[in-house]
């Protein structure tokens, strides 16, 4: 036994070596989100403290809340500012300037605009501001099938209600193209339980589409499934035009990982709390190509056995499910010490059995990286440096890597199509109507609530595209799709 020991000790020290003179060169995002809740960029000198400690950690990486709750940390065009921060200043600017400045060896760090998407107000007093979408719409509130719109402390926007998709698409618009952000993030992009989206508008929508009376329950599968469909038109519609105006801006959603954790797309449908509970279909999203991110929130104890295991089995899940796009990996910070967080950032790195693994890491958050009430800026120094949190060599994020590529983005072998589709004139955009498109590959959608419709990753070359809808004459056109293009083309169909 002494000989064995004493024989092993060269190759253990040629190990430690090689550990120590390899730290991750790999392109990977590193990241962390940083709350609205926090008053962390409600001016440019708090702005400067949160982008100077995210490049002290290494990151290359940082989501900035900019819609909270139907506000603004920035100038919007369509909400109101958020009261704390002064009418004179942008965070949102001030963050990009600060954030992408590589003066004197700086790392560039990306800027996710991170946008709640149907949540509206939290709380029972309603906003101080008569602007604010909560008091201008009432009647695009979410109701559950009890008819309440005050929800576990919130107050929704109805996925389903046609104003809804359209104020909530031009708020996201607003943000991608009057700023430089290098990525614009969903969060709440889901209904908060199977209970959810009985809005008279919703309901009246559903039931004309299907030929139905009444009030659907909440188990209905077809009601579900339309439900679901609500959801990812909106992601759709968002996708296809950042493409068509910005293509270099990346989409993300930041998605569901509850308990039970699933390994297979038989389970993801039977048993994933993301798609049966809150009818959020980011497996769907994923293999349609909607996203160019998908950034699973994995909130799971390290230091609880079946937690830890509910995280890797997620995260390898989300990695084998990503398609031809990339999956960052967000665990979260705030419910583990500081050594079992940075052990959850490293095991995003582990290859799946199939070979595939995650893009990278973001952390949540900047306000709370830890439950032993440790210090950011000790946080992030044990993120770069071995010790006593973390003795592994190198630290996790000892140097300063590139964000990865996005090859469908800087070598396109695909287009996409989008369009309108409108009964007798171009503003009645009707809703539900069926689309087909038949070429290199044949395609068939119906439009959404807002009359859009559209199709991603088509194969170059030339296609027909039909439509048709009831009480109207079909109508079709010709169209070609250009790799690395988003083809635009709206339908007229005529009245008899």
């Amino acid at each position: 036994m002494a000989s064995r020991r004493i024989l092993g000790l060269p190759i253990l020290a040629l190990v430690f070596c090689t550990f120590t003179a390899f730290a991750q060169t790999t392109p990977e995002y590193r990241g962390i989100w940083v709350s609205g809740w926090g008053g962390l960029y409600d001016t440019a000198a708090k702005c400067s403290t949160t982008i100077d400690r995210v490049r002290s950690g290494n990151l290359n990486s940082v989501a900035v809340q900019m819609r909270r709750r139907g506000d603004a940390f920035y100038n919007s065009n369509y909400e109101p500012k958020n009261p704390a921060v002064a009418s004179t200043f942008d965070p949102l600017a001030d963050l990009i300037t600060k954030a992408h400045d590589t003066s004197n060896g700086k790392q560039r760090i990306d800027v996710h605009a991170w946008m709640v998407t149907y949540h509206v107000w939290q709380g029972s007093r309603p906003p101080a501001n008569p602007k604010h979408p909560f008091n201008l719409h009432p009647d695009w509130l979410l109701r559950n099938n009890s008819g309440q719109t005050f929800i576990d402390n919130e107050y929704t926007f109805d996925p389903g209600h046609p104003e809804v998709q359209r104020h909530t698409f031009n708020v996201f618009m607003d943000v991608v193209n009057r700023y430089n952000i290098d990525a614009i993030n969903f969060d709440y992009i889901r209904y908060n339980s199977p209970k959810e989206g009985y809005n008279p508008v919703s309901v009246a929508r559903f039931n004309h589409r299907f030929g139905r009376t009444g009030q659907p329950a909440p188990s209905d599968p077809v009601w579900k499934q339309w439900r679901r469909d609500q959801i990812t038109a909106l992601v759709r519609k968002i996708y296809l035009n950042i493409q068509a105006t910005k293509p270099q801006v990346k989409l993300i959603a930041d998605t569901i990982t509850w308990s039970p954790a699933v390994s297979t797309a038989t389970q993801w449908t039977n048993s994933a709390r993301a798609y049966n509970d809150v009818l959020q279909d980011w497996r769907g999203w994923m293999e349609e190509g909607i996203l160019d991110i998908n950034r699973p929130m994995a909130y799971f104890r390290e230091f609880n056995s079946a937690q830890a295991a509910a995280y890797q089995t997620w995260i390898q899940f989300a990695a084998n499910e990503k398609y031809n796009r990339q999956v960052i990996i967000g665990p979260a910070l705030y419910l583990n010490s500081v050594s079992d967080g940075i052990q959850q950032m490293r095991l995003t790195r582990t290859p799946t059995s199939v070979g595939k693994k995650a893009d990278g890491v973001f952390g949540y958050d900047y306000k709370t990286p830890n439950n032993e009430g440790v210090g950011l800026t000790t946080v992030l120094d044990a993120w770069v440096t071995p010790g006593s949190y973390d003795s592994t060599t190198p630290a996790i994020f000892s140097e300063k890597v590139a964000i990865p590529s996005m090859p469908w983005k800087k070598f396109p072998t695909r287009g996409h199509l989008k369009g309108f589709v409108g009964g007798g004139t171009s503003t009645n955009h009707l809703d539900g109507a069926s689309i087909s498109i038949k070429g290199p590959v044949n395609r068939s959608f119906i439009s959404d609530a807002t009359g859009f419709f559209g199709s991603v990753d088509l194969p170059p070359g030339r296609y027909t595209l039909n439509a048709s809808f009831n009480g109207y004459l079909s109508s079709s056109t010709n169209f070609s799709v250009t790799a690395g293009l988003v083809t635009t083309r709206d339908l007229i169909l005529p009245t008899p």
